[in-house]
Order: structure tokens, then C-alpha cells, then sequence
């Protein structure tokens, strides 16, 4: 049993530091996407559509603005967003 407990640990927190490196690289995704193609429009100076997008939340086992990302993520799909003539996201971009 100790032996496992020498083996457990380490491939714990590998597992761990894994997790954080993928959140945190979907994250740094996340801020240049948004800063990207949609904080022109959606931020701080401006609010299309009445939508700030830096300050909607994303946690969303809360589900607070769910459906606000969800039309979001809809309309960059459909190609509606960002609009014609401003620069558009590449596939792998989406």
C-alpha cells in the first residue's frame, strides 16, 4: 500500500498541473479571441446589442448568463458575428 501512495501522489498532481495548463490556455484563447473580434464592440467604450461581453460571467455551473454565451457562441457560428467588414475568426479560431 505504500508503495502505491509513492506512485498516487505524483500522478496526481501531474493530472493537476495538466488541468490548470489547459484552463489556463483556454483562458489566454478566451482574452485574445475576445480582444480579438468582439471588445471593439461588445466592451467597455461600446455596447452593441446592449451586450457587454467582458462582464458576462463564465461560470457557468451557476448559469447566470448561459444563454447570453449561448447566443453569443450562435451567432459567431452562423457567421453573424463579428459583422461584415471587420476582420472575421478562422475555423480553427471558433
Amino acid at each position: 500500500m505504500c508503495h502505491l501512495q509513492h506512485i498516487t501522489r505524483p500522478f496526481l498532481l501531474l493530472v493537476a498541473s495538466i488541468g490548470l495548463a489547459g484552463a489556463a490556455r483556454a483562458e489566454e484563447s478566451y482574452e485574445a479571441f475576445v480582444s480579438k473580434y468582439c471588445i471593439a464592440c461588445h466592451g467597455p467604450d461600446q455596447q452593441e446589442g446592449e451586450l457587454r461581453i467582458d462582464t458576462l460571467s463564465r461560470d457557468f455551473a451557476l448559469g447566470g448568463d448561459t444563454h447570453r454565451w449561448a447566443e453569443v457562441i450562435e451567432r459567431v457560428n452562423a457567421g453573424d458575428m463579428p459583422p461584415e467588414g471587420e476582420p472575421q475568426p478562422t475555423q480553427e479560431e471558433i
